[in-house]
């Protein structure tokens, strides 16, 4: 016993840990560096493919940073109409926080860059819960390619920036103690070339417009949407019942108000005749009630 605390006593402690800590940074050193990046872009290709009826492609995954992968080139498309493009973003970084790991969190800090401006934020889970905090800065509506998506119905062209933010607190096991807050900004608005069943539509330049949400339990609820143009003003508020187990069956039942210029109702035409007759102030009262693809709209 004596001989090995005479020989522990000998070992030089400062060299070892030196030459372990060495081995242990070369040896994440090198996992970093060869990690099969695209084992993992196939996989979550395969995985989103898989849950939705679109097609993903992903030009790239590489590292960022010591606990992050960046992806770049991320096109997600409907399966059936490759050019219809739901989402197209220049690049996606995202990194986790090691430390929360170790208190059971799953923190994950993102950076989004697409249609001329990002989104960045942070989504936490722990156990049945999620905080999700997000920003919106930039976000320019001509990149978007809204004349593919909405060319069953007709067509339009639309500029104007987005901006704003996004809190919620989500638990999936107590819905009643969700809260949340949406609040978004929209800026240079305009559109043009706008073609709804057949009738051209006048084009359209708005105001700054507004769109505030609070979400409280299961609840999400419209407190202002308020756009103001030069041949139309909208409004919209009620409330949305949401359904975390499926966004689907969430139901709505909103109240629009639309008041149209004169040239703006003249180009409606038969559109018109379906909504009952404005109020004192001209607004169109159109009730919005059911759940996502099965909506009904209030008629006479």
């Amino acid at each position: 016993m004596r001989r090995i605390l005479a020989w522990l006593k000998k070992v030089k402690w400062l060299k070892v840990g030196g030459y372990g800590g060495l081995f242990i940074f070369s040896f994440l050193l090198s996992l970093y560096l060869t990690f099969p990046y695209d084992s993992i872009r196939d996989y979550a290709i395969r995985v989103i493919q898989s849950r939705a009826d679109v097609s993903v492609k992903i030009d790239n995954v590489s590292t960022f940073r010591l606990t992050g992968i960046k992806a770049k080139g991320l096109k997600i498309a409907s399966q059936e109409d490759p050019t219809k493009v739901y989402l197209n973003l220049d690049e996606v970084r995202l990194r986790v926080r090691p430390t929360q790991m170790m208190r059971r969190r799953l923190w994950i800090d993102f950076d989004v860059y697409g249609y001329g401006g990002g989104v960045a934020g942070s989504l936490c889970k722990r156990g049945t819960v999620w905080d999700v905090a997000m920003n919106f800065a930039g976000l320019k509506f001509a990149e978007y390619s809204t004349r593919e998506l909405f060319k069953n119905l007709g067509s339009i062209n639309i500029e104007g920036n987005l901006n704003g933010e996004l809190d919620a607190h989500l638990n999936r096991a107590l819905p009643r103690v969700n809260y949340g807050a949406l609040n978004l900004g929209l800026d240079h608005m305009k559109t043009s070339n706008v073609m709804i069943a057949g009738q051209k539509i006048p084009d359209m330049t708005f105001e700054p417009g507004k769109i505030d949400m609070e979400l409280q339990h299961q609840s999400l609820q419209v407190k202002e949407f308020d756009l103001k143009g030069n041949h139309l003003e909208m409004q919209l508020n009620g409330r949305i019942n949401t359904n975390m187990e499926d966004i689907k069956k969430s139901r709505l039942a909103l109240t629009c108000k639309i008041k149209p210029s004169d040239e703006m109702e003249d180009a409606l035409g038969p559109m018109m005749y379906a909504l009952k007759e404005p109020d004192a102030n001209g607004f169109y009262t159109i009730p919005i009630n059911g759940v996502p693809g099965n909506l009904r709209a209030g008629r006479r």
